[in-house]
């Protein structure tokens, strides 16, 4: 319980540091030290995604991942957080379609491709206790995957 309390409360913190910079980023566009705080609190609340994701909080997980995705959908991991919580809420269809959907995007994190972030998440997710049938769905499908686009940029083009 203690462990969950510590959660809920790094991600209200999130939270109000989000709108803060946030706001103060709508007043003063032209400076690049809130742009850069900005920036880092949204990769935190798309790791924060992650780590409810690990802990097995689902609904927290997604709405983390869509906080983040909301101000910066061009960073393609926080849609993988996004995909593996709607899976575990039972959205498969939902998780499928963002799963395929950047299939083959060469940079998704750190000069990982959206394949191999993919499936290593799966790989830590299997370590956490975490499973789902569509893991190994979408595990075949990019693996069967050669041929990835040029490049994370016409994967987000592709996007609804």
């Amino acid at each position: 319980m203690r462990r969950q309390e510590r959660y809920d409360e790094a991600f209200a913190a999130s939270l109000e540091e989000f709108a803060v910079l946030d706001a103060l980023q709508e007043k003063g566009r032209d400076n690049p030290q809130w742009r850069e705080d900005l920036d880092r609190s949204v990769a935190g609340l798309g790791s924060l995604s992650y780590e409810f994701l690990l802990a097995q909080h689902f609904a927290k997980a997604l709405e983390a991942a869509d906080g983040a995705i909301g101000h910066d959908p061009d960073i393609l991991w926080f849609h993988t957080n996004r995909a593996h919580a709607l899976m575990m809420l039972g959205r498969e269809d939902e998780a499928r379609t963002l799963y395929l959907k950047y299939r083959g995007a060469n940079d998704a994190h750190s000069g990982t491709s959206w394949n191999d972030l993919v499936v290593a998440d799966f790989a830590e997710m299997r370590e956490a206790g975490i499973d789902h049938p569509l893991m190994r769905e979408v595990e075949s499908v990019l693996k069967q995957t050669h041929e990835p686009v040029p490049d994370a940029e016409q994967a987000k083009q592709t996007a609804p």
